[in-house]
């Protein structure tokens, strides 16, 4: 069996959303990193949501458990580049296989030190020109919020759990 349990580590819900989909479509518990009682070395998917390119609490997973797989959830649009830097910046070999989950944002849901840090990123988005949809799209994430969590990008999981 590749995994035997979901952890996950959640800020704004969005991760944590897509962990109890990929745990039902997939008959897996689910489990928060933190309250996470499984034996060392339990085989397990991981998903942690992105922050300057680090998937959170993946360190603690990989000291704890046997990490198959990395779900990092983030809100960029994904793209094979982003997720080829992706892997390098987290460490992750061949051995441990990385999905990129487009997840949302939700500033008021954030805590205040990360809010504090996105503040200024918002003020740089907001300074570059409109020109194209997705320009558009990125600012308004910024400003408003949004959610792109949809069970269908967990279908690459799916097909490599059922592999």
């Amino acid at each position: 069996m590749k995994a035997e349990a979901i952890v996950y580590t959640s800020c704004t819900g969005n991760t944590r959303r897509y962990a109890y989909m990929l745990g039902k479509a997939a008959n897996l518990p689910v489990l928060d990193l933190k309250e996470a009682n499984l034996a060392p070395n339990t085989p397990v998917i991981y998903l942690g949501w992105l922050m300057a390119g680090g998937v959170k609490g993946l360190k603690q997973a990989r000291k704890r458990f046997d990490v198959r797989a990395v779900c990092a959830v983030g809100m960029a649009v994904p793209s094979k580049e982003g997720k080829e830097k992706m892997a390098k910046d987290n460490g992750l070999d061949d051995g441990v296989r990385l999905f990129y989950l487009r997840g949302g944002y939700a500033p008021k849901q954030l805590p205040w030190l990360y809010r504090t840090m996105m503040a200024v990123k918002t003020k740089s988005v907001l300074k570059q020109p409109v020109k194209t949809e997705t320009d558009r799209m990125l600012r308004d994430a910024f400003v408003n919020g949004g959610s792109w969590v949809t069970e269908e990008q967990l279908a690459p999981v799916l097909a490599w759990l059922e592999d």
